[in-house]
């Protein structure tokens, strides 16, 4: 039994360092996970408490790092006095991030982007808080970085969101930290709607103006989507009839606990097991499987040897799933995952770009990407582009199984949340 070392979550981290920053206290992370994105946060968050001290403007380049640079900017702009200026990378500054910057200047917020120099510049106040709207179809860490900053805030806040929203679980994650660190918010999702419409999903957060309480030590959990990738090796070690060591993840928690909505990748990689195998045990074949102590439900479908899959909160999982299904040879429909092409690169287009290398051909529309067995002639000696995307390069990395020559193009960039990903594959495919 081979143990395979998961980081901890960064997603996580980076919430429970947000909660520390504001709460002004020094809280032992325990599981802080060594990553790229971790130590952009930790170097953000030192400059703001150097620039508290010395009442002198600050500098910090936080590179690759979306999250960073989100939740950052909401914290940053809710610190009276600070004066800071945030640092990214061509492609992270040409995200898009308006929604969150006029979000935070209706609360009061002074944030100037200065796109020639790749920088957002903060001076901190104190925020009015009040009610909020956003489009719920935006990603879901601007109303993650709200809700971190809002319990500093001078009064209780409410977000409303409209239409769609993408990633519920991370916003359940962030309430759940927040609590942690004695933040008081609370989710409500309904359906509303009127005669002859549609109704559409919607969800209010209310954030108290409470602050954050003492917290003496803060366990972080292990990282399920980083997990994604192995479950994935061994449903194509199974596909192709290759033995590999069984393997355990002692740093997990059980889905049912976990704050993570990526916990459910056990499930679907169990269920992709029966599908293969054709056990009629499997939940596919139209019933619904409950997963994550009811908090979300995902529908595995077979019809006409379609799997179907929404991943809309579980974005993350789609690399793995993707190219693990089409070696082990599960046509499939993953729907919900718009928010896909706004990630480190295009990860539909980019997907479907690689994955054609190897022989499988995949359609993508505004948020669905689908593979229906169609094959056409794979390279030879296949060459996997990651785009600078950490997600890419882990999820190509057990397609080694299935084709010996293949080669990961700048593999180092996993250290933006998996620094130790080839040593542990490795305990699986040593070939790699």
């Amino acid at each position: 039994m081979k143990t395979i070392n998961i980081p901890g979550s960064k997603s996580i981290a980076a919430r429970a360092l947000v909660c520390r920053l504001l709460g002004g206290h020094d809280t032992v992370l325990h599981n802080l996970p060594d990553c790229g994105d971790t130590r952009g946060m930790l170097r953000l968050t030192e400059a703001v408490r150097q620039a508290l001290s010395t009442h002198t403007p600050a500098k910090v380049d936080i590179g690759e790092g979306g999250t960073t640079l989100r939740f950052g900017m909401a914290a940053c702009a809710s610190i009276e006095g600070l004066d800071i200026t945030l640092i990214g990378s061509q492609r992270l500054m040409e995200r898009p991030h308006d929604t969150l910057v006029e979000a935070l200047r209706r609360m009061g917020g002074e944030i100037t982007p200065i796109p020639s120099e790749n920088a957002i510049h903060i001076k901190g106040h104190s925020l009015a808080g009040g009610i909020l709207q956003l489009d719920g179809s935006v990603s879901s860490q601007y109303l993650s970085a709200l809700m971190l900053a809002a319990p500093t805030w001078e009064s209780d806040t409410i977000i409303q969101l409209s239409g769609e929203v993408v990633s519920r679980p991370y916003i359940e994650m962030t309430a759940g930290v927040m609590r942690a660190f004695g933040g008081d918010a609370s989710c409500q999702f309904s359906v509303s709607g009127c005669q002859n419409r549609k109704p559409e999903p919607s969800m209010e957060v209310l954030v108290r103006a409470t602050g954050y309480a003492q917290c003496a030590r803060y366990d972080i959990e292990g990282d399920w989507s980083g997990a994604s990738y192995f479950f994935e090796t061994r449903l194509i070690a199974d596909a192709l009839g290759i033995e590999i060591p069984d393997f355990e993840m002692p740093a997990l928690k059980s889905p049912a606990e976990s704050l993570q909505g990526d916990s459910r990748v056990a499930a679907i990689f169990a269920d992709a097991n029966r599908y293969l195998h054709n056990d009629q045990r499997s939940t596919i074949n139209d019933q619904q499987t409950t997963i994550n102590d009811q908090r979300s439900t995902i529908k595995l479908q077979r019809k006409t040897d379609n799997v179907k899959l929404n991943l809309n909160d579980a974005p993350d999982l789609v690399p793995a799933i993707a190219v693990g299904f089409c070696i082990a040879g599960i046509p499939f429909q993953i729907e919900g995952v718009a928010h896909l092409r706004h990630k480190e690169t295009d990860r539909m287009e980019a997907l479907a770009t690689e994955l054609r290398r190897l022989g499988y051909v995949i359609t993508t529309g505004d948020d669905t990407m689908a593979w229906d067995g169609k094959r056409c002639d794979p390279e030879p000696s296949p060459h996997i582009r990651t785009y600078q995307d950490h997600r890419m390069a882990m999820s190509f990395a057990p397609a080694k199984l299935a084709f010996p020559s293949l080669q990961i193009e700048d593999p180092i960039v996993v250290e933006k949340s998996f620094p130790d990903f080839w040593e542990e594959i490795k305990k699986l495919i040593p070939t790699l």
